[in-house]
Formats: structure tokens, sequence, C-alpha cells
């Protein structure tokens, strides 16, 4: 995907030639129109204007892009605060490893207003992933290298070349890198930590189908998938369904509690237990690994959240399998049914329990 200054967007957004003169003047017109800020839902090539009041109503709806100069005053540089203190509190790989996949392209990302081609060595990486996480505290250049080309990260698909610096042979590689001034945006791995701080009760749901394996082999899928909820995620409660398809309704599902299954689990129950728990919440982000792990039936979906209104906000978590996590805001998903389409794509079945 595209990245796009707040600069760029402006002049987007009127069909004007990006050039510093087209920006101050477009700025200026926003600016007197006061309460009005640019940003965007789901593609940032599509810029439009909304009330500033309506963007911090539902920040996660409404996204604001990058501004394209900071000061050590504004907003991007305490956004970047926020997030070195977040991430050097986390050990979560899967989150380690989108961060790198967003800092760093192995192609063009088609702005070089954000992004500059370096050539970069291992160390120089590990130097700046460390001032966001204290996983790598204790790992050589070598062991961060071997982790890297494990976890398939990708910058790793970008061949290194051997050469001399200051009279030194190093190895580097010919990279995207984002500049410093726009790390602080790289804030949707953590989420779940912005929405806890708005008052949101955070609940994880799991799921595992109908099948031909044993109890065991149920139990211990389900519970590499609610480890997953909880480090991943910071869910503060999982309820599970240890065997329904992916299609069946919500509220119709464990109408026969499996005792067994969830006393040896340790979760807060099934999904009945999960109704009645959002029922006494009033702000609810449910959690699920990926869109088929919540449910395959996009017209029970959407009678599922008109009758669970306290349920604002779904995040489906693919970091696994795309590096991305989805945030959908209840209103989007009933009153767009393009959206909840999403939801009907079952093409294969994932590994919901991967790291």
């Amino acid at each position: 995907m595209v990245t796009i200054t707040r600069q760029q967007a402006i002049c987007m957004f009127y069909c004007e030639e990006y050039t510093k003169e087209n920006v101050i003047k477009l700025n200026k017109r926003i600016a007197e129109m006061e309460d009005v800020e640019i940003c965007f839902m789901n593609d940032p090539l599509s810029p439009l204007l909304q009330c500033e009041k309506r963007i911090n109503q539902n920040p996660f709806l409404y996204n604001r892009y990058p501004v394209g100069e900071t000061k050590s005053d504004d907003k991007s540089n305490t956004s970047g605060a926020m997030l070195r203190k977040l991430v050097a509190t986390k050990k979560n790989q899967a989150q380690i490893i989108q961060f790198l996949n967003i800092i760093y392209f192995a192609s063009d990302p088609g702005n070089g207003v954000m992004f500059d081609c370096k050539e970069i060595t291992t160390k120089e990486i590990l130097n700046t992933v460390k001032q966001y996480t204290t996983f790598f505290d204790d790992k050589t250049i070598f062991s961060f290298g071997q982790w890297c080309s494990r976890k398939k990260v990708e910058l790793v698909t970008v061949g290194s070349k051997r050469v001399s610096r200051n009279g030194e042979r190093i190895n580097i590689r010919s990279l995207y890198a984002l500049k410093d001034e726009y790390l602080g945006e790289s804030r949707q791995i953590f989420i779940p930590h912005f929405l806890k701080n708005e008052g949101f009760s955070i609940i994880g749901y799991a799921r595992k189908s109908p099948g031909k394996d044993n109890e065991a082999n149920r139990v211990r899928c389900l519970r590499s998938m609610c480890d997953r909820l909880v480090e991943r995620s910071l869910v503060d409660v999982v309820f599970i369904s240890s065997c329904c398809k992916a299609a069946d309704p919500l509220a119709e599902r464990d109408r026969t509690k499996n005792c067994d299954i969830l006393s040896t689990l340790n979760v807060a129950g099934d999904m009945q237990d999960l109704l009645l728990f959002i029922a006494e919440k009033p702000k609810i982000c449910l959690v699920v690994l990926d869109f088929a792990g919540l449910t395959t039936n996009i017209l029970d979906l959407n009678e599922f959240l008109k009758n669970n209104e306290q349920i604002k906000k779904i995040m489906v978590d693919m970091l696994p399998i795309s590096n991305k996590v989805h945030v959908y805001d209840r209103s989007e998903l009933v009153e767009n049914q393009e959206k909840l389409t999403l939801f009907d794509c079952r093409k294969r079945s994932y590994q919901r329990s991967l790291e």
C-alpha cells in the first residue's frame, strides 16, 4: 500500500498538483473551515474531509494522515513517544515482525516523502528495533539475522552484498526505510493499548470446527488460540466454542455446555457466557483470529451486532497470515454490506493457533 502524507492528501482531495505553494494554499483553505480535518477510512488514496470531533470520537474508523514536517511539540512526536513506551514492554514476535515490515520495504512503496532508499547493515536495523522493544537486548547481530530469516521478515528477501566501509568489510542491503519522523505513525500494531485507554473491555473469542481429532488435540489447538489472543491482542478474557461450524448462528452456539474442555482451558466460558458478559459492559471490542474465527454467516453477524449494541468494534487478528490487524466499527459493518462480506471468505483453513 502506498503511504501518503497529509500534505499529499490535501492536494489529492482538491485535485491539485503536489507543490509547496499548493500545500500552503489548500492547508489555509481547510484551516478557515474550522473543526475540519483531512482523513481517510480504509483507503489512504481516498481522502475526505471530516469534522475533527467525529475523528476523535472514532479514531479507528477515521485515520489521520502523517504530517510531512514535525516539530518538537507536535502530535506525531507524542505518538512516537507513546509507541516507544508501548513496544518496550512487548515481547510479542508477531508484532515485531509487522513493525519491521512497516518500516523496511524490499520494493519501492511509492512515496519518496516518507521513505528513503538506503544501503543498511543488519547492525543498523537491529539498533533501530532495539529502540522499540527489549526482545533483542541479549541477541547478537548474527542471531537477529537468523531470527529475521526464520520469521520470513520481508527485508531478508533482498540479497545482501559485501562492501568496504571505513576500511571494514560489511554486509549491506538496499532497502526502502521509513524516515525517523514517521516511526510513531506505525501504531496500528498496538491498537489494544489505545482501546483500553478509551475504556474498552477487550474480549477474545476462539472456536474449533467439528472434526475427527481427539479431545486432547482439540484442547491443544484451543489453548494455543487462547494464548495468542492473550499475548498478542491483550484481551481481558477469552471465550470459546469448542465445537461449532463457522456458519453456525452465533447466539445459538454452545447451548450444550462442554464443562470438561472449559475447565481444562481455564477460560471465562463459552458463547452463552460471552453473551451474558457483554450485556454488563458498555463498550466491547471483540477480538478473533481471522474472519472465519468468528463466522462466515454474514446475515447472522449483521443480526448479532444489531442485537448486541455493546460490541462497538471487532478486531480481526491476521498477523501470522498477512501481518495485518483489521479493526471495524460496529456501525461500519451494520451499515455497509460490502464490509460484512469480508467475513464470507472461507477458501481454506487457516491455523488460528499460529504465533
